[in-house]
């Protein structure tokens, strides 16, 4: 689940990650949703927030509404069927991309898409289609009401607001990695900050003893993203500290700084990604009594 781009820090961790593997397909040609006679039809606005409505609220409902009117088509290439793997194919398009189904709320699932990866929600319209459609299936309701309960364990990526690497028990797994998951995630399942260097060393002895660990893609991605921040900043740190007259940069360019100048190239480059801002004339001084 994730970028499919190998990194050479991802490669570290190839031998001790094992990935889902599709199994038993079926396909259901998309249809467009239905509502049942006599429900109405939410109309959120599009171009306005509903005041009633924080803004992570008001995108997740248009997914919500716009998702299951689509004509996608659904495949499912897991051996579930309801908590599985999905191909959602747009035909218009001839799109195709790849659903995870762990539950009903926001961040319990994935999709391959572009929109759900920068959202920031933790849903996208492919994972509202998919499950309106698996909740019209007989026994959906009960499943979804008991939850994902796998007899392996994994590790994902939870999206939302904030990503966070979670580690979920499954069902047989033992105390031994019970005990070993303690030492590297906190009671909620959430992989601690500083246990982001030591990942690679977590899933080698979580592996020993035989039991199924299933660790996707872009949960290693994102635990490789982390290291490599640190190491950038810790290299800018180490480099530019003492440097209070700026004689680092003269190296680097061949036009002189401001010290305005120098502290947001170095907030640029330990932040990665950021937004600089200057402004463009001077205010006008304003006197108060």
């Amino acid at each position: 689940m994730g970028s499919h781009n190998k990194t050479k820090t991802k490669q570290d961790f190839g031998e001790t990650v094992q990935f889902i593997t599709g199994a038993k397909p079926f396909a259901t040609k998309g249809r467009p949703f239905r509502r049942p006679a006599g429900s109405a039809k939410k109309n959120t606005p599009r171009t306005h927030k509903p005041s009633e409505m924080s803004l992570e609220e008001w995108q997740i409902a248009l997914r919500r509404e716009f998702g299951p009117e689509q004509n996608f088509r659904l495949k499912n290439i897991g051996s579930e069927r309801i908590f599985s793997e999905f191909l959602v194919t747009n035909p218009n398009t001839n799109r195709t991309y790849r659903v995870a189904i762990r539950g009903e709320r926001p961040g319990d699932n994935f999709c391959s898409c572009p929109d759900f990866a920068v959202n920031t929600l933790g849903t996208c319209k492919h994972i509202e289609f998919t499950l309106v459609k698996l909740k019209r299936t007989r026994g959906a309701r009960t499943a979804f009401a008991g939850g994902f309960h796998p007899a392996y364990s994994e590790v994902y990526l939870r999206y939302g607001l904030k990503r966070e690497v979670i580690f979920a028990p499954g069902i047989g797994c033992p105390q031994r990695v019970l005990d070993l998951t303690a030492r590297y995630f906190d009671e909620n399942g959430i992989l601690r900050p500083q246990a982001y260097s030591q990942f690679d060393a977590f899933l080698r002895e979580a592996g020993q003893d035989g039991h199924e660990l299933r660790c996707y893609e872009d949960a290693i991605g994102f635990v490789a993203q982390v290291r490599d921040e640190v190491k950038r900043r810790e290299l800018i740190d180490e480099a530019f500290s003492q440097d209070a007259d700026g004689r680092a940069f003269e190296k680097l360019l061949k036009a002189p700084l401001y010290p305005y100048q120098r502290k947001g190239a170095l907030f640029a480059a330990r932040a990665g990604r950021c937004l600089i801002a200057d402004c463009s004339f001077r205010p006008t001084p304003v006197a108060w009594d």
